[in-house]
């Protein structure tokens, strides 16, 4: 029996019109795909910008308490003194740190600003390298402060900065990788209480830094009165507690999106909150510590310029 063949339709023309939708529908495609890439780098970038924004504004706001303190301390030193020079490197250095955090801070809110792509790419280069110059400059001057303190406190900061830099930089470095990763499952209503944590412990840190500076001042004052070196020497110990603790809590709160687990995550940010209040406590105490030394030399002799303030107390038993 024969068989029944019935003829299909040809499907070169079918092939021809799909190719002809394709190849001018391809610039289109590109098209898209290049916008979409456009868009996905300048989201990065943003990200990458408001974290450099953020660490500017931390290094002008250090640097500028540090040298506000060296201007109002180095006027008492003589040029001859032992300390004079050590200031005056410190004072340099600290006012580059302070002019470079400053330049990085405006180039960056500058750029955010910008819609150019080759301007930005340019400036974003440069914003790059300013803030590894603002790094360095941030770790010299550091340095440059623990020269001034008593060996014993130098040797142990010392030992700490390094690691403290480099598990700085590494935490900072991979908190950029989870910023631009895609948002955490169940990490969206543990952010804003992190956040919070955050900036009080960033905020007590800055101004322990500070506190070390003016403590520096107080120190190589009054290092050959026997009798204010107790309440210096405390003034220290709790001031390198509560910046250490500081720096460790801010790189603490960096890693924690990383964690997988939800309940260890939840469980470390009421850790990082308690924490934080901790740090408020320690900075309490740091003010009381120098409360005695800030009175004696500043509030009283404003209002007694004679000194007469110090024989009338100790004559009503009020002052040692």
């Amino acid at each position: 029996m024969p068989k029944l063949v019935i003829p299909l339709p040809s499907e070169r023309p079918w092939r021809a019109e799909v190719d002809r939708l394709l190849q001018n529908s391809w610039p289109l495609i590109q098209q898209g795909e290049n916008q979409e890439k456009g868009a996905e780098q300048s989201g990065r970038m943003a990200i990458r910008l408001k974290r450099i924004l953020e660490f500017s504004s931390t290094v002008t706001t250090i640097a500028f308490g540090v040298l506000m303190t060296f201007i109002f301390g180095y006027c008492r030193h003589a040029i001859g003194d032992a300390h004079s020079l050590k200031l005056i490197i410190s004072s340099f250095v600290t006012f580059s740190t302070f002019l470079s955090g400053l330049i990085l801070m405006l180039l960056t809110l500058n750029l955010l600003t910008l819609n150019h792509p080759n301007t930005r790419r340019k400036q974003y280069m440069a914003v790059v390298v300013l803030t590894y110059v603002s790094s360095v400059l941030l770790t010299l001057t550091s340095l440059s402060l623990l020269v001034l303190l008593p060996k014993k406190y130098a040797i142990l900061a010392f030992i700490l900065l390094p690691i403290v830099v480099i598990v700085g930089l590494l935490i900072y470095y991979h908190g950029l990788q989870l910023d631009e990763a895609d948002i955490i499952a169940g990490y969206e209503g543990q952010k804003a209480e992190l956040k919070r944590s955050s900036k009080l412990s960033s905020s007590v840190t800055t101004l322990s830094f500070g506190g070390m500076v003016g403590s520096i001042s107080g120190y190589t004052r009054n290092v050959s009165d026997p009798a204010r070196k107790p309440h210096i020497n405390v003034g220290f110990f709790i001031i390198f507690t509560t910046s250490l603790s500081g720096l460790f809590s801010i790189l603490l709160a960096l890693v924690l999106p990383s964690l997988n687990s939800p309940i260890t995550r939840q469980r470390l940010i009421t850790f990082t909150k308690f924490f934080s209040y901790f740090l408020l406590m320690l900075q309490a105490m740091t003010a009381i510590a120098f409360s005695h030394l800030f009175l004696e030399e500043f509030v009283l002799p404003a209002f007694f310029p004679d000194n007469s303030w110090s024989h009338g107390l100790v004559c009503y038993g009020i002052w040692p």
